[in-house]
């Protein structure tokens, strides 16, 4: 990364501009601009792969990182041997600020003999707008976004040599400002300022679970057609849907029962609209009806030859 803002002649101007282009600052002065790249130079960090972000809400001045960004830098340290996040709760559909539920972390490292655990609760972290309701995504996605905050906390902690100091994700920064390389962070209005806009766009993209609402994103945002970073992600996220729809597709032609192929298609109902996935159900289910069928004559042609005898 430094060597790739070093390429631009370490020139701040031209990289703020570069930068404007792409819309990854937002309405920054001069000086923040120099201090957002100064912070992407000192952690490697590369603004133009969405790894970190800068964003201003009236005159507060954000600098914030994507969680991916953690798990990247502990898989570098070869030290990482698996994760998971689990949540335990149950979630209030009435009122889901009130919900109690926790997500849990777990994490191992290779030189460590035990597993690194960590939690976080939902209530000190789902943030909430100036009227005192939750945001759009934390009612909306309120698992998703607790777990984004025990795998962004639980990475930093657990490598804390390597990711010590990084600045913080934006599902981190809730009730109150944190301090993060003499930048202050504040909570942001949701829909107010584009970057933050933006970063809620990516978030639904990461959460799209097939084509359909991948395409409902593409069509929801035309002011984004053309940012190629929009379009670098949107076919990143589908890229990955489609290898998940062709593992469910030979998840489905393994299936030797009809119990067996009805829980595949459950499991999978996420691509119930999807064409290929329908016409490979219909064959499977075809498939299967014909295996039966055949057993069965050949259960009755063996039963009937046993009666002759």
């Amino acid at each position: 990364m430094k060597k790739e803002l070093a390429t631009v002649s370490n020139d701040i101007e031209k990289i703020g501009t570069y930068l404007e282009t792409m819309n990854l600052t937002g309405k920054l002065t001069k000086s923040e601009v120099q201090q957002f790249v100064e912070i992407s130079q000192a952690f490697g960090l590369n603004p133009f792969k969405r790894e970190i972000y800068a964003s201003k809400f009236g005159d507060k001045f954000s600098i914030i990182v994507g969680f991916e960004t953690y798990i990247k830098r502990a898989e570098r340290t070869g030290k990482l041997s698996g994760w998971s996040v689990t949540t335990f709760g149950d979630i209030n559909r009435q009122n889901v600020a009130e919900s109690k539920i926790k997500a849990v972390i777990t994490i191992n490292r290779k030189d460590w003999e035990h597993p690194f655990i960590h939690e976080v609760w939902f209530e000190e972290y789902a943030q909430k707008t100036n009227a005192g309701v939750l945001n759009r995504f934390w009612k909306e996605k309120p698992i998703t976004m607790i777990k984004k905050v025990a795998m962004s906390q639980g990475f930093r902690l657990c490598f804390s040599d390597e990711l010590g100091g990084m600045p913080y994700t934006a599902e981190e920064i809730g009730n109150d400002s944190i301090d993060i390389q003499h930048v202050e962070i504040s909570q942001p209005e949701p829909n107010v300022d584009p970057i933050q806009i933006d970063q809620m766009i990516f978030d639904s993209i990461d959460i799209a679970k097939n084509q359909d609402e991948l395409m409902l994103i593409w069509n929801s945002n035309p002011g984004l057609q053309k940012e190629q970073s929009f379009k670098d992600y949107l076919g990143k996220r589908k890229a990955i849907i489609k290898k998940e729809l062709e593992n469910a597709i030979v998840e489905l032609h393994l299936a030797t029962s009809f119990s067996e192929f009805n829980h595949i298609v459950k499991k999978h109902e996420r691509f119930k609209t999807d064409l290929e996935f329908q016409k490979n159900v219909g064959q499977r289910s075809t498939e299967i009806d014909q295996m039966n069928s055949h057993f069965h004559a050949q259960n009755l042609f063996e039963n009937e030859g046993g009666e002759n005898e």
